[in-house]
């Protein structure tokens, strides 16, 4: 009597094996996809909140036509933000400091 496997039912666990990583690999994908979504959308607001803080500080700088072009470098310059080496945006992206609104160039 043989105490060993033959060789169909170990392609069998092979192929199921290979079957069940294929699953995890496209569910971890996912997630990391996800999390990238998210860190952009976190660093999108912190720039967001960056430039409130650039326009609360700067108020006096706002002429007539109430809105201010910077880049993502002016608020790193005044010490307002740090940016992350791996982040979407650049130091030369533009915002458009507004009195009322505040919008990121992509």
């Amino acid at each position: 009597m043989n105490k060993g496997f033959t060789l169909i039912e170990l392609i069998g666990v092979i192929v199921i094996l290979s079957l069940l990583v294929l699953l995890a690999s496209s569910g971890v994908t996912k997630i990391v996809k996800g999390s990238k979504s998210d860190i952009n959308e976190a660093e999108k607001l912190a720039i967001i909140r960056s430039a409130e803080i650039y326009r609360a500080n700067h108020i006096r700088d706002f002429g007539d036509d109430q809105c201010l072009n910077k880049t993502i470098q002016d608020l790193i310059d005044d010490k307002i933000y740090i940016i992350n080496n791996n982040s979407k945006y650049k130091p030369t992206d533009t915002i458009e400091i507004c009195l009322d609104s505040i919008e990121i160039g992509d």
